[in-house]
């Protein structure tokens, strides 16, 4: 619901995660869709990073690093993960929605949806 109160003071940036499809069904209002990337290209360095245990930098153009970011996807999961890589991308005011949209849901909060995404 903190999302869901904040959206409406403009200062709240929201990331959905999930696929193109999943997001033309039904989405929170106002969200950005952004594909998380699966893997680093080679020789970016990002595949030692990932196996040394850290996130991959993840900074998708068009976000402000300075406003305050919550990533979502459908239960949780992978936005926790997204979190993780923007801040490792100097994001420091970034969360995950806890539940994903399965909790928007449960809450009976609204959805903008596209016209032919049912």
């Amino acid at each position: 619901r903190q999302v869901w109160e904040r959206l409406g003071h403009g200062d709240l940036q929201v990331v959905d995660i999930r696929s193109e499809e999943e997001f033309r069904r039904g989405r929170i209002p106002g969200a950005r869709h952004l594909a998380l990337p699966g893997a680093a290209p080679p020789g970016s360095g990002g595949a030692r990073a990932a196996e040394e245990g850290g996130p991959v930098p993840w900074a998708p153009a068009g976000l402000d690093p300075a406003r305050d970011t919550v990533v979502v996807c459908q239960i949780g999961l992978r936005s926790l993960r997204a979190a993780e890589a923007l801040r490792a991308a100097g994001f420091r005011r970034v969360h995950h929605l806890r539940g994903g949209m399965t909790a928007w849901l449960n809450l009976d909060l609204p959805l903008e949806r596209d016209p032919d995404g049912g």
